[in-house]
Parts: structure tokens; sequence; C-alpha cells
């Protein structure tokens, strides 16, 4: 005894599975991302995870409530990047150990242009590099964040504004100028 399938059935189960497969692909092409879209950073949102580690000290840093922090992205093969590191400079003897310089290379690259472009300030590699860059949008180089406390305040890709070279100065204006503080480290189970 064989199984019969109505036309029917059939047109209805070909028709469930396009609509299936269209779901699908709505979610995957426009639900997810959107999804993915609302974990990202924006201006005023906390990065409280935010943590890095020194190159040359090894040592965990990160972000304080009380003050503003720089961190800025770059490759040392970027033309921009270079036309950018004396502003970073600049803003980094405003606020000494307040400026992050990540660099999109490896290690030995990006402590050596650091120690060419901005004497004095070590480079540091973000604890979760996924995090980081898909949190805060890191999509070219240079990017510029400054975070006021906890809180991203500025997002510039590309060279430095001047507006927003101004708007960097009167957050580290008055204050605190101490050296970079240290964060938690998880595997330490405390501070660094």
């Amino acid at each position: 005894m064989g199984i019969r399938i109505s036309r029917s059935s059939m047109l209805d189960a070909a028709t469930l599975a396009l609509v299936a497969a269209a779901v699908g692909t709505l979610a995957h092409d426009r639900v997810l991302p959107a999804l993915a879209d609302r974990a990202r950073l924006d201006p005023g949102d906390s990065a409280e995870n935010l943590r890095f580690r020194g190159i040359v000290s090894g040592d965990t840093v990160g972000l304080v409530d009380d003050a503003p922090s720089l961190v800025v992205v770059f490759r040392s093969t970027c033309p921009v990047c270079e036309e950018t590191a004396p502003d970073w400079a600049t803003l980094a003897r405003l606020a000494p150990g307040r400026l992050f310089p990540v660099g999109l290379e490896s290690e030995a690259a990006a402590a050596d242009w650091t120690d060419r472009k901005l004497a004095g300030v070590e480079p540091v590699v973000p604890l979760d590099p996924a995090w980081f860059i898909d949190r805060l949008r890191i999509r070219a180089v240079p990017t510029t964040l400054l975070f006021e406390g906890r809180r991203l305040a500025l997002s510039r890709i590309g060279p430095l504004q001047p507006g927003d070279r101004a708007h960097i100065r009167r957050a580290f204006e008055g204050a605190p100028t101490e050296k970079i503080v240290r964060a938690p480290d998880p595997s330490r189970g405390g501070t660094s």
C-alpha cells in the first residue's frame, strides 16, 4: 500500500518551504544585522568592558570613571595616520597617560610607530579584539575615540577636524593628570 499525496498537499508543502526560506533570508539579511547594530556603541553609551594590555609593560589598563581617555587606532603604513599623529601627540600631552594607541598590525610594528610618532606613549592591544572592533565600529584607520569617563563621547574616522580637537581639549581641561590607571585583570582576579 503506497502513500498518496494530493497535489494540493504538495503545493502547500512547497509554499511553506518557500515562505520558510524567505523568512530565513530576511532574518539573515535584515534582522540579525539590526540586532548586531544595536549592540554597537553610540556616543553616550558606556564601554565598561574596554580593557587593554600594554605591549611593552604587559600591564592591563582601561578607562576610568572620572577621567577622559583618547583611544586612537592606526596602521604604520597609513598616510592619514602619519598626518594625524601630531594632533594625537599634542592631545596626549594634555593628559599624560590617557592616550591608548592601538595598532592594527603586529605588536612590533605598532610599538615602533608609536615610539617614533607618539614618544613616551605605550601602545596597547585590546584584551578582546573582536569586541573592540565590532562594538566600537572600527572600520578604517585612523579612528579616534574620545571617552569621557567610560562613555563614548566622540568617534571620528579619518583626520581630526577642528571641532574634534576643540571637543577633546575641553574634555581634558581640568581633568586629573594621573598616569594610566590599572584596570582589573580578570585572569588575576584583581588589579594589576
